[in-house]
């Protein structure tokens, strides 16, 4: 579960800081328990597809 727009969020985002979820985080660490449980490593390609796919921001 990821919350979207909690307190914090608000209040950062109030207050015109960079305010971000766990969006970034649970890719992450999808990516790194895949690579760990089956042994192959995920490329930086996919892992961008993935955020994509979640609606995350890609930095290029």
């Amino acid at each position: 579960m990821i919350y979207s727009d909690t307190l914090l969020i608000q209040k950062a985002k109030d207050r015109a800081l960079k305010a971000i979820n766990g969006a970034e985080m649970l890719v992450l660490q999808a990516a790194q328990s895949f690579s760990i449980w089956s042994g192959v490593k995920l490329s930086d390609e996919l892992v961008l597809v993935m955020r994509s796919a979640m609606s995350l921001t890609v930095d290029v």
